[in-house]
């Protein structure tokens, strides 16, 4: 026999469908109405714990000599699952990983060029072809291959020089694959509190409904078996509480006819039986007056009365 799925597994499954598709039409609103990626929203709370990291990493380095940088950025790489590369004020790579930077990422990266000779500096570019200047912080997405990419400025002292700014990048090639671009805990939350949330709503209704029908299939199956008692509960008022209401009624009509059937033959029986006692009468005393000859055709009556 093929296996059924109840109607309480059904209706769970749609609503957590309906969930779904209600969480892609609105990521499709967000992306096509307002312009916005939802990319964002998973690399959004990233940018605190990006900063923090960027920051007890700049206070290590500072401490330590210059040599022992890549080590350092290793192993926080290794503890992050990302990969570190740090840069100088001039976009040099100092320390980590040696990468080639995507252009995107390498705009990003705020260095300092060196002046044209016999030109000062501040006149070396013209208003028109100014550089903007390069955010404190930044996150990116590239492709071919799909990378996740941060920087954060940061503090670099070589040498025992005063600090210059310095960038520090961060490269993922795997959005889940880095607790320090995408945290799963505040997501399993949310999801879990959605889920909490779904059910209270729809499991009084969806176990009401599923109550009534099983009290409905219970009630049908005995009322075919003869028991027309059995009444089903009909204090809901929509249409699970109608058929209720029907199923009530027919097996107070069905119970009706059956009686009626019983008192009609009940009624039937009484009736034939004085006459038929009178026949069984008759045909006695009969028996007793006629000749062995007349005596065949006498059993073949006495038989069709005792028949009936």
């Amino acid at each position: 026999m093929k296996p059924r799925l109840r109607l309480f597994s059904k209706v769970l499954l749609v609503a957590l469908l309906n969930l779904c598709v209600l969480g892609v039409v609105l990521a499709v609103i967000i992306r096509v109405q307002f312009r916005l990626n939802p990319g964002s929203f998973l690399l959004g709370p990233a940018q605190a714990r990006i900063l923090q990291t960027a920051h007890a990493l700049a206070l290590e380095l500072e401490d330590t000599p210059q040599q022992t940088w890549d080590s350092i950025l290793s192993r926080y790489g290794q503890i992050n699952g990302v990969e570190f590369v740090l840069f100088d004020e001039n976009g040099r790579r100092v320390a980590g990983q040696d990468m080639q930077l995507p252009v995107d990422v390498v705009e990003k990266i705020p260095h300092r060029q060196p002046p044209r000779q016999g030109r000062p500096a501040r006149d070396r570019q013209g208003p028109g072809v100014r550089r903007p200047p390069a955010p404190p912080q930044f996150l990116a997405t590239t492709a071919d291959p799909t990378r996740y990419w941060a920087g954060v400025r940061v503090p670099v002292r070589m040498d025992g020089d005063n600090p210059h700014p310095g960038t520090l990048v961060m490269m993922s090639p795997s959005l889940l694959g880095s607790p320090l671009f995408f945290d799963v805990k505040p997501w399993l939350s949310i999801g879990l509190a959605v889920i909490v949330v779904s059910v209270v709503c729809w499991f009084p209704f969806i176990r009401g409904m599923t109550r009534s029908i099983s009290q409905m299939t219970r009630a049908a199956g005995l009322i075919a078996g003869g028991r027309f008692e059995i009444h089903v509960s009909d204090r809901r008022s929509d249409e699970i509480g109608q058929l209720g209401d029907a199923i009530n009624r027919m097996a107070t009509r069905l119970s009706g006819f059956v009686n009626g059937q019983k008192r009609f033959l009940s009624g039937i029986a009484h009736e034939l039986c004085t006459p038929i006692a009178n026949i069984q009468f008759g045909l006695g005393i009969l028996e007793r007056k006629i000749g062995e000859e007349q005596k065949g055709a006498l059993t073949e009556i006495q038989e069709e009365v005792h028949h009936m």
